[in-house]
């Protein structure tokens, strides 16, 4: 198995552990999901082939007005686990304190 191929397993691996749902290109149904990660996506003729195209639901806020375009495009994306509040990609004590700082916090 090539570098990667292995790389590819590992990434599907922990997208799947962070609740996405990894599909490849030609079985795509963004449908079966609130969060849809898909493989070799194709692009625009000039643009390379993409690893991952990634489509998620992002409820709005509340009292948020400007809804009609919450669309990140070449943006960033930290994908990690459950839990880990501060994005370093470990659940421990720091996220713990972050939890507790705003316990009981209710947004308007």
């Amino acid at each position: 198995m090539k570098p990667e191929e292995k790389a590819r397993k590992k990434i599907d691996k922990l997208l799947g552990a962070a609740g996405w749902i990894v599909q490849e290109y030609r079985e795509l149904n963004l449908g079966v999901g609130l969060g849809v990660a898909v493989g070799d996506f194709p692009l625009k003729t000039g643009f390379a082939k993409g690893n991952y195209t990634m489509s998620a639901y992002a409820w709005p806020l509340p009292n948020e007005t400007d809804t009609l375009d919450n669309t990140l495009v070449y943006g960033r994306i930290t994908v990690t686990i459950s839990g880990d509040l501060n994005g370093d990609f470990t659940v421990d004590i720091y996220d713990a304190i972050i939890l507790a700082n705003h316990y009981n916090q209710h947004y308007p």
